[in-house]
């Protein structure tokens, strides 16, 4: 499996489904209602405090999401009378958000300030929020944060991070982006998934205490919906624990290493990858899935992006090694892709 989200492999971590279990034991399955009603746990109210903390932050909540997450912050927060600055790779979540707000939504260049700043330019005068994410899903770059905080401060903009991808993996201590740039919490809400680095399901969001409980009591995705089931919340926290040790980060990093320079010295083309996903850009569709077909009869599993995921001519395997990948594994692993990479004339 050279595709999956689970970067840490938490999912099947023996300490995690110890405490799976034990929550099951405890609360059994679900909660069976809303957090505006009995939903509501004492082991909800321990893991916000301790992702809050995590984060760097003043207060946290759950939903039962990433998508979720992202969808009823914007529909919470914004409203008509916003300027929404996203960057044209933004998830389709932020996306389908800024629909329902029926506000003005203008795209930058991916990754590019000087695209950034003409769109602020024309909007001085006008409340406005930038949208990007920590790390691109699909290409794996890093998004510019010191140079984007510095222009919200400059043009009066609030700032909504993505984190999903970023939290667990990047930064000295897995916090996120902005600790990957030595940053303090210096946006308006960060976003993340429970369903990536944490191997289990559902999201969360940071921020101030006020603003996360104004979000709390007006959020139609959080408020009419079923909270979490306890035995996340307990899986969650025992992936957050080790998170905090450090020594699955830097195992995958160590991986990730070996696998970005073994694909690059093949020829392949990997993108503006900065991080732990890496596109194998083939760019051509059916060239895409022929490739996948060949990597699985070869014994691993990589999985195939085309549109909508990324745009046409840019179709490509999404690779993405796991702290609990061994060097066997990875270098057979590349021993697949270049052999299947001569095969179809990609190299």
């Amino acid at each position: 499996m050279f595709s999956s989200n689970d970067y840490l492999g938490l999912s099947n971590h023996p300490l995690v489904k110890e405490e799976a279990i034990k929550a099951i034991s405890k609360y059994g399955i679900g909660t069976c209602s809303s957090p505006a009603l009995s939903g509501t746990l004492d082991i909800h109210k321990k893991l916000e405090e301790e992702l809050a903390a995590f984060k760097g932050a003043e207060a946290s909540m759950v939903f039962p999401t990433g998508f979720l997450a992202n969808y009823g912050v914007i529909t919470t927060l914004l409203d008509k009378e916003y300027i929404i600055i996203n960057d044209e790779k933004n998830h389709v979540s932020i996306i389908e958000g800024c629909r329902a707000v029926r506000a003005r939504t203008r795209m930058f260049r991916h990754n590019d300030r000087e695209s950034l700043e003409r769109i602020l330019k024309l909007y001085e005068k006008n409340k406005k929020v930038i949208i990007v994410e920590g790390i691109y899903s699909m290409d794996g770059d890093i998004a510019n944060l010191p140079e984007i905080i510095s222009l919200t401060k400059r043009y009066n903009a609030q700032l909504i991070i993505d984190d999903a991808h970023a939290t667990g993996v990047l930064g000295e201590n897995g916090r996120g982006s902005l600790e990957y740039f030595n940053l303090d919490f210096d946006a308006d809400i960060i976003t993340d998934s429970l369903g990536k680095a944490f191997g289990s399901i559902g999201g969360f969001i940071t921020g101030s205490r006020v603003v996360i409980e104004h979000i709390r009591h007006l959020c139609r995705t959080y408020i009419f919906t079923t909270t979490l089931p306890p035995v996340i919340c307990a899986a969650v926290r025992a992936s957050l624990h080790l998170m905090k040790e450090g020594g699955l980060r830097k195992q995958l990093l160590e991986n990730v290493k070996m696998l970005r320079n073994g694909l690059s010295e093949m020829g392949f083309n990997l993108g503006n990858s900065k991080a732990h996903i890496i596109p194998l850009i083939i760019g051509d569709e059916l060239k895409t899935h022929e490739f996948a077909r060949l990597m699985q009869n070869e014994g691993v599993f990589v999985c195939a992006v085309g549109r909508p995921a990324v745009s046409r001519g840019m179709e490509r395997l999404r690779v993405t090694p796991m702290a609990t990948h061994t060097a066997n594994e990875i270098d057979r692993a590349l021993d697949a892709f270049k052999r299947v990479g001569k095969k179809i004339g990609v190299i």
